[in-house]
């Protein structure tokens, strides 16, 4: 799977499934007599699934509740109206308690109806927040067209729904996507460096893969030109161990974009970060417990890390926090995952969106490290 940031960042593109189970493993399920159905389930600090199969996956990962408290998911017949021409593409969803915060990330999932799209395209429905006072906010979210899903990474519970702009497109203008990016390994006493400068544009807003890409007439980043990759469908430059580290901390880098009919000229700016952190433990290919473990990291700097456990079954940790050089891992938040191997990331980034005419407002640019290490978690 691929990786994106936007939120955001890695995260905000892999759909969490636990291997976890609360301290009540049962679930109630009910239904009126106008079949709204609810149901509900005690959901504790190992985490756990709830859903109405066929409308809406709840997934609330380890360590996301300190405490035991009974979680539930109503289809809400009174919500909030939306604004015309929007429409509601699937019921509105009730997650009580309503405000209830996670220490991580729950992942939501909603079937939507593609039938009440009218004129709007899949790539324009987005996944909103009752935020209160009638106020629908846009979520960051993830679209599975293919299965009619779209899905996102919740930090509370609130009423949640799908919905769309059915006359006119709710995407406005070119969706771009720029990393500049370091990729860093620390095997041993090694440590490689990957530096990379990466550019896609779509007609489309597409905040993971490339939908409908469209060429500008040529990408600049400083003195580096990029180049079209037709596998990847975007413009790069770097990406290769035979080219030596390049991006320089604490820099500046303008990308250029020359525009033509399709792709509006832009120049933008960001500073690489000014530190770039490196993991000290544990060590590429170590061993660590289920019962915790410590992750230290050196060559500090203000602001925050996250920190990313995954595995290639997709289950998922991470976790936000001051890059102050250490964090521990709790049982708690490691109960929920099987022994194996699992790779463990931090990154540290500046991220700003691209306020631009004729650029959607979702489009972004990030300066960003990465360390990537292997680890292998056992009992």
């Amino acid at each position: 799977m691929k990786l994106h940031r936007i939120l955001i960042s890695f995260i905000s593109i892999f759909i969490l499934i636990t291997g976890g189970c609360s301290d009540d493993d049962s679930t109630t399920n009910s239904q009126d007599d106008d079949g709204i159905v609810t149901t509900q389930k005690r959901i504790g600090p190992p985490g756990d699934t709830l859903s109405i199969p066929g409308k809406i996956m709840l997934v609330v990962p380890p360590g996301a509740l300190d405490d035991s408290i009974t979680i539930s998911i109503t289809q809400n017949n009174t919500p909030a109206p939306v604004t015309a021409p929007n429409r509601f593409l699937c019921p509105v969803f009730s997650l009580e308690p309503s405000g209830t915060e996670f220490n991580i990330a729950a992942y939501i999932s909603l079937n939507y109806d593609a039938s009440k799209l009218g004129q709007a395209s899949e790539n324009d429905i987005v996944l909103c927040c009752d935020t209160g006072n009638a106020i629908w906010d846009t979520v960051s979210s993830i679209l599975d067209a293919s299965e009619n899903k779209i899905g996102a990474y919740l930090e509370h519970l609130s009423d949640y729904v799908a919905l769309a702009d059915t006359t006119t497109p709710f995407s406005i203008g070119v969706f771009a996507a720029i990393s500049i990016s370091r990729n860093i390994s620390k095997i041993g006493e090694f440590v490689f460096k990957t530096d990379g400068i990466a550019a896609r544009f779509d007609s489309s807003y597409a905040p993971c893969d490339t939908i409908k890409p469209i060429k500008p007439d040529s990408v600049h980043c400083n003195e580096y030109e990029l180049e079209w990759s037709s596998d990847f469908k975007r413009y790069q430059y770097g990406f290769n161990i035979l080219i030596p580290p390049f991006l320089v901390i604490e820099t500046p880098y303008e990308v250029s974009v020359f525009g033509n009919a399709y792709v509006p000229t832009l120049v933008d700016t960001i500073d690489f970060p000014s530190c770039e952190p490196i993991f000290v433990s544990p060590e590429y290919g170590g061993t660590v417990s289920k019962s915790g473990f410590d992750v230290t990291w050196q060559y500090l700097c203000l602001g925050n890390v996250r920190l990313i456990l995954m595995s290639e079954s997709d289950s998922v940790i991470w976790v936000e926090v001051p890059n102050n050089g250490s964090y521990s891992f709790s049982d708690t938040q490691l109960s929920g995952l099987e022994p194996g191997e699992y790779g463990l990331l931090m990154i540290f980034e500046n991220y700003k969106y691209i306020d631009a005419e004729g650029y959607d407002p979702r489009s972004f640019i990030m300066a960003r490290v990465i360390n990537t290490s292997i680890i292998y978690l056992e009992e």
